[in-house]
């Protein structure tokens, strides 16, 4: 008899019967998908809050990128400047954003840089595509741009705080 009993015990489980080990398995798996999902719902909630506090876009920025920001006067910043933080910390995440904010915050606080930006920006933007490669102009646009740039990292080097 319990030659019978070792061997039931030892044969497989009818087809569709599930054993303990099974059951655990599956409920182990179901937890963790729980978990991952109420974490993502605790991200979302707050983001949701955020965008709530700050504003939309900026509430979608992480709280590095945002931290840097908040000293700006009302208005200073643009929406496009949010929007090109935004795309940088999708690409280069939080840091890569934050480090990149040190430009938008050189803008927003020189008018005079914005207005150099703004002129060399529109200049760029007149140069299309049936304007030639060695034509003068490029080359007096690039060295404007390379200007605007020299001076924008002269003022950033300037009013960052030394590490």
């Amino acid at each position: 008899m319990d030659a019978r009993i070792a061997s039931l015990r030892k044969a497989p489980a009818p087809a569709g019967a599930e054993t303990d080990h099974d059951v655990a398995g599956t409920m182990d798996r179901l937890e963790r998908t729980l978990v991952a999902r109420e974490a993502e719902l605790q991200r979302q909630r707050t983001a949701v809050q955020r965008m709530r506090t700050r504003g939309s876009r900026m509430g979608l920025l992480s709280t590095i990128v945002t931290s840097r920001l908040e000293s700006l006067p009302e208005g200073s910043l643009r929406q496009a400047d949010l929007d090109s933080l935004l795309v940088m910390e999708q690409i280069f995440g939080p840091l890569g954003a934050a480090v990149n904010a040190a430009r938008v915050i050189a803008l927003a606080t020189h008018p005079g840089l914005r207005e150099e930006s703004d002129r060399v920006d529109a200049a760029e933007e007149a140069l299309d595509d049936t304007i030639a490669v060695d034509d003068p102009r490029v080359a007096q646009v690039a060295a404007e741009r390379h200007a605007f740039e020299l001076a924008l990292h002269a003022v950033i080097a300037r009013e960052s705080p030394a590490p």
